[in-house]
């Protein structure tokens, strides 16, 4: 496979990381739906160490479509940085 920069790997192997890349950066939810099991907040994202918050009360469709997007929170990390 011809890329910039190159990839060491088959076609299969660049879009199963593609696929990967794409789905840890669009996983968000609602701030506050999920409670995290441990201090760490970071290391429990990492690990998909996340429940649902008993407590949750919905937001406002107007905070939700708000354009500043501050109702919104990634629930797991992203892979890499986007650059």
């Amino acid at each position: 496979m011809v890329s910039y920069p190159p990839f060491p790997g088959t076609e299969a192997n660049y879009l199963r990381a593609q696929i990967a890349r794409i789905s840890a950066g669009t996983q968000i939810s609602p701030v506050g739906f999920y409670l995290f099991d441990e201090e760490d907040d970071e290391q429990a994202k990492l690990r998909g160490l996340v429940q649902q918050n008993p407590d949750f009360e919905p937001l406002t469709l107007r905070d939700l479509v708000d354009s500043s997007l501050s109702g919104w929170v990634h629930h797991v990390l992203h892979i890499l940085p986007q650059v």
